[in-house]
């Protein structure tokens, strides 16, 4: 069996909360999810059960994802590659 890679998906508001329901659907995907708030991660779970979270996003990068699909954390607006260069603040904009 091959080993699955692994996505992680940042902010699980309705969105994000239908990119992990998707993802996990595949079957053929590791996913994991970075959310800082506890009740948001909570209605997530209800929805596809439990996966691993994460609280910050340099906790979730520290996993070592093969992707990120990310929307929107702490002000900065992330793009789908982990990488410190894809990283943007909107108040740079």
């Amino acid at each position: 069996m091959a080993l699955k890679r692994s996505i992680v998906v940042v902010g699980l508001g309705s969105i994000g909360r239908r990119h992990a329901r998707l993802l996990k659907a595949r079957g053929d995907l590791e996913v994991r999810a970075c959310e800082p708030d506890e009740a948001t991660a909570g209605l997530a779970f209800e929805q596809f059960g439990e996966i691993p979270l994460y609280t910050s996003y340099d906790e979730a990068l520290a996993s070592g994802p093969d992707t990120v699909n990310a929307f929107k954390l702490a002000g900065a607006m992330v793009k789908t590659s982990p990488t410190p260069a894809n990283i943007t603040s909107e108040s740079s904009r």
